[in-house]
């Protein structure tokens, strides 16, 4: 500090020197002086900030000066020279890959009251990563998942009904059973030929979600699909609200969105099941973990009542391949839980399992129970008011990001108090994406993203 004033001392001095001393009189020196010193103020109080202007001048025309993105032409904006220390840094070791393949993992397709049942006509078609796959109940009722080709000439098997159990293709008729053999060709007096079976992909339901394992490992070596942590099969007592939604942009912007409880209190507000503007503030962020698995994370409000006690923390972690889970247990028997399954149906297009769950003691239960007693498409109206509202934010980044080439890394100013885990998510994905078809990291994507 001691040599930064000085070196802004003797610039003062050259400055003054460069006034003739024959057009200043003696007795007016120091009033020609003064002007300069208060000129120079600021640069001493950066001086003495070093890195943090924005402490002295917050909202101010210097602090936007100083921490503004200085413009390259067509009007890209280059990285920020100045890293006050409300933005997030780069964390050492945090580009090494991490062994991820996204086909040994299980993605949840949709919920068990949207599958088909049994009996039904109709199968469903979803995608996973742009494959197509189809969903239908087998002669005994079990829920089969096959590719979503037929083997003759590729057209998609989910335009055709169940017959007996059996899919049967619209075109041409041919049939095939739940685990793909195919079982009947109508124009075919010979036997089926092996090439016509279909590949079948192991199908498993929990907690009323209906599972798809995309990858070949046998039944003895794969994992179970996952489960939260309160696990819904096993405990009961839970009062739960479930929906199902396709959206128009990619998976890992719906999980960054969801990764994101900063946002809630301006994009949501005063919105039922949202939030209020009055409450946004910056938030206490930690990551706690990070592994091939995903983000192991939590949250918490800094303004509190007492400042003498601290608030309680809500866990919010991202398990791979995609979903987010909040958790939070502010009191004995208290607890609030969600599950939110940001499936990736293709680029630029996912499908929201959105689950929340709660166990309230007393009477404090009792209410929670007679407000739920409200319909189902009411709740569901509110939800997607809520899915509106972000929509059209999502989807402007998504195409400033396809339209420009930059990456989050290079376009964006996160921050600590906000953006910690969906930061973390983001560099999570540059090192896993290897194993992807495509992704949208921090600093590195697929072509094309």
């Amino acid at each position: 500090e001691a040599q930064s004033l000085r070196r802004i001392n003797i610039a003062i001095l050259d400055t003054a020197q460069m006034v003739p001393a024959r057009l200043v009189p003696d007795s007016r020196r120091l009033s020609c002086l003064l002007p300069l010193l208060l000129l120079a103020l600021p640069a001493i109080l950066c001086q003495l900030l070093g890195s943090r202007p924005g402490a002295a001048f917050a909202g101010g025309p210097l602090a936007r000066w100083l921490t503004a993105k200085p413009m390259l032409p067509n009007g890209v904006v280059a990285p920020c020279r100045c890293t006050p220390d409300v933005l997030l840094q780069e964390q050492p070791g945090s580009s090494e890959q991490l062994s991820y393949d996204w086909r040994e993992r299980w993605y949840a397709v949709c919920f068990e009251e949207n599958a088909p049942v049994r009996g039904a006509r109709k199968p469903n078609s979803v995608s996973i990563f742009d494959e197509p796959l189809v969903l239908f109940r087998d002669r005994e009722g079990r829920l089969s998942c096959l590719e979503d080709r037929c083997a003759h000439r590729a057209a998609k098997l989910s335009e055709g009904q169940v017959v007996d159990g059996q899919l049967e293709c619209l075109y041409h008729g041919w049939k095939f059973e739940g685990c793909g053999r195919c079982s009947s060709i109508p124009q075919l007096d010979a036997s089926i030929p092996k090439a016509a079976t279909r590949r079948g992909y192991p199908v498993e339901v929990r907690e009323g979600i209906v599972w798809v394992y995309m990858g070949i490992s046998d039944a003895s070596t794969r994992k179970s699909p996952p489960v939260s942590a309160d696990d819904l099969d096993k405990h009961t007592g839970f009062d739960t609200y479930s929906f199902q939604v396709d959206l128009p942009y990619d998976s890992t912007f719906l999980a960054e969105n969801l990764l994101d409880p900063a946002h809630i209190p301006v994009s949501h507000d005063a919105t039922p099941g949202g939030g209020k503007k009055a409450n946004a503030q910056p938030l206490a962020m930690e990551v706690l973990e990070t592994t091939s698995e995903g983000l192991k994370g939590r949250f918490r409000n800094t303004r509190r009542k007492d400042p003498s006690v601290e608030g309680p923390w809500t866990s919010l972690d991202l398990e791979a391949p995609g979903i987010v889970r909040f958790r939070a247990n502010p009191k004995p028997g208290l607890v609030f839980g969600a599950a939110l399954h940001c499936m990736p149906l293709g680029k630029g297009r996912a499908r929201l399992l959105f689950r929340i769950y709660s166990r309230f003691p007393g009477a404090l239960g009792l209410i929670v129970k007679l407000r739920n007693l409200k319909p189902n498409f009411l709740r569901h109206l509110s939800s997607c008011v809520i899915l509106e509202q972000d929509a059209g934010l999502i989807t402007s980044q998504e195409d400033r990001i396809r339209r420009t080439g930059l990456s989050p890394k290079a376009d964006w100013l996160p921050l600590k108090t906000s953006d910690t885990m969906l930061v973390a998510y983001r560099r999570w994905l540059d090192r896993v994406g290897h194993g992807m078809p495509h992704y949208i990291g921090w600093g590195r994507m697929s072509a094309g993203g």
